[in-house]
């Protein structure tokens, strides 16, 4: 069972998906700058280390990490 989330809580896992969304878009590009996937994924961490301890959270970065981790691969 997933504990409930605050509403703090939903809005920092939204501003991670946003950070994400932003890394996601830069993958897209031609010529994608890898330094600003980097500090973009990293904002998106931060972003969800706030949360630690947080089982939701922990399973929400995981799944889009991993998500945008496949993406990544296949264009490199």
């Amino acid at each position: 069972q997933i504990p409930e989330i605050t509403d703090t809580q939903v809005k920092t896992i939204k501003d991670a998906e946003t950070a994400m969304g932003d890394a996601l878009e830069e993958i897209k590009k031609p010529k994608p700058l890898g330094e600003r996937i980097q500090n973009t994924l990293d904002r998106a961490k931060t972003t969800m280390d706030l949360l630690s301890g947080s089982v939701a959270s922990a399973v929400v970065l995981g799944t889009s990490l991993a998500q945008l981790a496949e993406r990544a691969l296949k264009l490199f």
